[in-house]
């Protein structure tokens, strides 16, 4: 969006029931990294539950 890089993020299949989540966050906003770090220890718990 104009030319300012945004933060993103990917999820890649590393094998069976298992990804790897990836989280893009230009040095500007670095502050933004905790979201993603306490995003990405929810996302853990909700794929860790028994099915």
């Amino acid at each position: 969006m104009a030319g300012i890089p945004a933060t993103g993020h990917r999820v890649r299949a590393v094998g069976v029931e298992q990804c790897e989540v990836t989280f893009e966050v230009p040095l500007y906003a670095a502050p933004y990294a905790a979201v993603c770090a306490v995003a990405l220890r929810r996302i853990d718990t909700i794929v860790s539950r028994p099915v």
